[in-house]
């Protein structure tokens, strides 16, 4: 299955408290990521675990929506199995990054769901957590965008306006155009004409995230 899908967390946008209340995580994480938890303690806060776990959730959700158009984000039934990598944040992306693999992308993320396994990639930084799911990460483009306006419309026309920008520059015939298909994923458009590139959003607070996939250049 060709697909990719990705999440992004503004860590400054997250209530932390609530997150680590014991009332609140079990309705994302499984028992199961609860005792794998115990591994990790040491080097991650029970809140910064959690959101970390929710980005891959979302990643794999947005992977499979476009092929099931019917599936139904059910976070604690997308179980973390094991998480290998380097947990110190970076510093920071600064206001925009954009980039070709996931050299950059530090976390290795597995989990299963409907008998199914998936391998996301994650990045930490001082002020976001970014996750990527794909069939192949060495294909994989994406980007992390600080913006000024965290409202729902602005957000939307900053991740747009991100990934159209790094698509067109594959393009340069004619212009590219997104438009949303009618599950609610983006879609690429060189013209008229939809084009096999699967693109994946994300918004959260003050960032934006896109992931898309392209022939190796």
């Amino acid at each position: 299955m060709i697909s990719v899908g990705n999440d992004i967390v503004d860590l400054h946008a997250i209530d932390q408290s609530r997150t680590s209340d014991p009332r609140f995580y079990p309705k994302i994480l499984s028992a199961t990521e609860q005792q794998l938890y115990q591994r990790f303690a040491a080097r991650l806060p029970m809140w910064l675990w959690v959101w970390l776990l929710w980005s891959a959730k979302e990643a794999v959700y947005k992977y499979l929506k476009r092929h099931e158009p019917t599936l139904v984000f059910s976070p604690a039934k997308i179980v973390i199995t094991e998480i290998t990598g380097e947990f110190t944040p970076t510093t920071s992306f600064g206001e925009m990054v954009s980039q070709i693999g996931a050299s950059q992308l530090s976390i290795t993320i597995l989990s299963t769901f409907q008998n199914r396994q998936f391998t996301t990639r994650s990045c930490i930084s001082n002020n976001c957590i970014a996750t990527f799911l794909t069939d192949d990460f060495d294909r994989l483009h994406w980007g992390i965008e600080q913006i000024a306006h965290d409202d729902y419309k602005s957000q939307s026309a900053a991740v747009r306006a991100f990934a159209t920008k790094n698509l067109s520059t594959y393009f340069t015939s004619r212009p590219i155009t997104i438009k949303k298909s009618t599950i609610g994923y983006p879609e690429v458009y060189f013209g008229d004409s939809p084009l096999p590139i699967p693109l994946s959003f994300a918004h959260h607070g003050n960032y934006v995230s896109y992931a898309f996939l392209l022939e190796r250049y």
